[in-house]
């Protein structure tokens, strides 16, 4: 059950997923179980959470805490548990020193330790009071190697508060004492990148990599979500069959901040793109209100399309800020609801795609996960309830060529509805409703109209008796869509759409998000098929080390040199690895070293020293090299420790 209530803006909202306790400082608890619980809940997994609440006996739960610590033993053979003293040193200082364990930054610090370098800009007449932390997290698996975060203290009153670029803006962090008037998002950000440019950066991306001036990234929110799944994926979890508590046990979030609601996904053509459709409907938008201002809600909608193997092939977050009145909140909100919409071009494959919907003003999300296969000779199709001319030349959700389909979520349909579609094929196709309590009960689609790239369906319902269908699409005897909508006796007010839209130009992008999503899926030949169709102003800072990447994967290095050695193009840690390497394969030995310096400052590695004193001593600096090789050995021979607090 939701209840109505304020949540603190700013707390980390994927740490639901988790099911952490987002509360304030731990309470002290009489039973040493609870207690217990409570201690190691930040990096429970959420079997390990549903099992631990079923034991009953001593027994099996001291025996759970000894395996929930051993499944977790860095090296078995040493006395001490490394990863045990060095969670509760974390604990402590993130109790001590970081607001408390459920604090922002004491999240992060949890689960990432101590940060490679920390900035304070406590002071400054340029920003306001804040922190930068970056890491790197080389070996921590579906993180990136290096991330930077911005913890600040908004208005410079309450606890720090974790910075989402994309969410949160450059002119929250610059001092209201020192911002010009009428200063825009982008001239806020130049302004602290020429006194603070790490910190510069840091407002427009988590990645360094990705950080570009005046394009904010919008990935904060996914980048975060796999930080605080960490746990699920660095445990492993058979320990658990050993209780019988495990058995039928359900991994599900048990957070009370998880609400219900429907998406639906369809594919179109337009333009000669493929593009994936989804459409997000929750059940209740709840929103704040602070004095005369409006009510609102800052609204992020999160599409992560993976292979089956789990890797990104495509993701992208949409932030919205919503600000109704109270006439506006009582019909958008209450009476026919939201039904957001966005749409992205997809290639081929097989994919399992991730729909997250987020309030992050009360901290409600809920999440869709649906299995998508696209095989070649796909015929997309899309049914709703309406289907309309789009009336403009941009690229829009649910268009096909000129048309657009209205839809519901919850394929709701009432007596009064049409159900009706756009089928995207040269051939025309047979369509019809068939009842799925009575299959004898079929009832054909005959309205089917001739457009220029497909066909339009209309079907209206008055005289179709209620119950649950399946729209079945056949086309020369081969079914191409299956499915289920529902016929209601009573009328059910439709949602409104909220939806984005891009102009006609943004089709060169799309070249780009395509050959991105073949270069993620391996295949680098169709990657640089489509990057080679970018005009020439499109290969630039931004895009460079990414098309270098195909290029490095494709082993011309030559290529890669070539592109990234460009002056406008910013040496990165990934941009300084591929140039280095390169360098080696092309026996540019001299460049290489250069690169690999440039690779050390962002750590200074046994692996990365031995690479150094390999190159210098093939150029004979032979005393160069040994240097290199001793500070690798003395590295190698250093005690593991993950980020020990200061």
């Amino acid at each position: 059950m939701i209840r109505h209530c304020i949540i603190k803006p700013g707390s980390i909202l994927f740490l639901l997923f988790l099911s952490l306790s987002s509360g304030g400082a731990d309470k002290p608890k009489a039973d040493p179980w609870k207690a217990w619980l409570e201690e190691v809940r930040p990096i429970m997994t959420k079997a390990e959470l549903s099992v631990s609440k079923s034991l009953q006996t001593e027994e099996d739960r001291l025996n759970f805490q000894k395996l929930f610590w051993r499944a977790r033993d860095p090296d078995p053979t040493t006395p001490a548990n490394e990863f045990q003293v060095e969670y509760y040193k974390r604990r402590q200082y993130a109790e001590k020193s970081l607001e408390g364990v459920n604090s922002d930054r004491g999240r992060i610090y949890i689960l990432l330790g101590k940060p490679f370098e920390k900035y304070d800009f406590s002071g400054s007449e340029v920003v306001i009071e804040c922190e930068l932390w970056v890491y790197q997290t080389t070996g921590l698996p579906g993180l990136p190697p290096m991330m930077d975060f911005i913890f600040f203290r908004r208005g410079n009153v309450g606890d720090l508060k974790l910075y989402y670029p994309g969410m949160n803006s450059p002119l929250e962090i610059l001092s209201s004492s020192y911002m010009p008037r009428s200063v825009s998002k982008a001239q806020a950000q130049k302004i602290i990148s020429q006194s603070f440019p790490e910190l510069g950066r840091a407002t427009l991306s988590i990645i360094p990599d990705e950080a570009t001036p005046g394009m904010p990234s919008l990935g904060a929110g996914t980048t975060i979500s796999q930080i605080f799944t960490l746990p699920e994926r660095q445990v492993d979890r058979n320990y658990l069959k050993k209780f019988s508590a495990a058995e039928g046990v359900v991994e599900v979030a048990v957070s009370t901040k998880e609400i219900a609601g429907k998406s639906a996904l369809a594919l179109s053509r337009d333009r000669g793109f493929l593009f994936l459709n989804y459409a997000v409907f929750p059940d209740v938008i709840h929103t704040v209100k602070s004095g005369p201002n409006p009510e609102r809600a800052q609204i992020s909608l999160n599409l992560r399309i993976e292979d089956l193997k789990g890797n990104t092939i495509h993701q992208q977050e949409r932030p919205l800020d919503l600000k109704f009145d109270e006439k506006q909140k009582k019909v958008m909100l209450e009476e026919k609801k939201l039904v957001f919409r966005d749409f992205a071009p997809i290639i081929e494959g097989d994919f399992n795609v991730n729909l997250i919907f987020i309030n992050k003003t009360t901290d409600e999300f809920f999440v869709q996960k649906t299995r998508l296969s696209i095989p070649p000779g796909t015929v997309p199709v899309m049914a709703g309830y309406k289907v309309k001319e789009a009336g403009s030349d941009h690229f829009l959700p649910f268009r096909n060529g000129d048309f657009k389909v209205s839809l519901d979520p919850r394929s709701l349909f009432t007596p009064g509805d049409s159900i009706e579609g756009v089928v995207a094929s040269p051939t025309r196709p047979d369509i019809s409703l068939v009842s799925r309590d009575d299959p004898k009960y079929m009832i054909p689609i005959e309205s089917i109209e001739k457009i220029e790239n497909g066909f339009i369906f209309r079907r209206p319902l008055g005289d179709v008796r209620p119950g649950n269908y399946d729209l079945r699409v056949r086309i020369e005897g081969r079914e191409v869509s299956s499915q289920v909508v529902t016929v209601l006796s009573f009328k059910v007010e439709k949602p409104l759409d909220f939806e984005r839209s891009e102009p006609a130009a943004s089709s060169v992008n799309y070249d780009y998000i395509i050959a991105q999503e073949y270069l993620n899926q391996g295949d680098i030949d169709k990657a640089l098929e489509n990057f080679q169709k970018l005009p020439p102003q499109f290969w630039n800072s931004t895009t460079l080390p990414t098309i270098a990447r195909a290029y490095y994967l494709k082993k011309d290095y030559a290529k890669t040199i070539e592109l990234l050695e460009k002056d406008f193009v910013v040496k990165t840690y990934t941009v300084l690895l591929m140039l280095g390497n390169s360098c080696l394969e092309t026996k540019a030995l001299r460049k290489a070293a250069e690169y690999f310096e440039g690779v050390r400052k962002y750590g200074d590695t046994a692996a990365n020293n031995r690479t150094l004193g390999a190159i210098y001593y093939s150029l004979g600096e032979r005393d160069k090299a040994q240097t290199y090789w001793e500070r690798a050995g003395t590295l190698e021979k250093k005690p593991v420790k993950k980020n020990p607090p200061s």
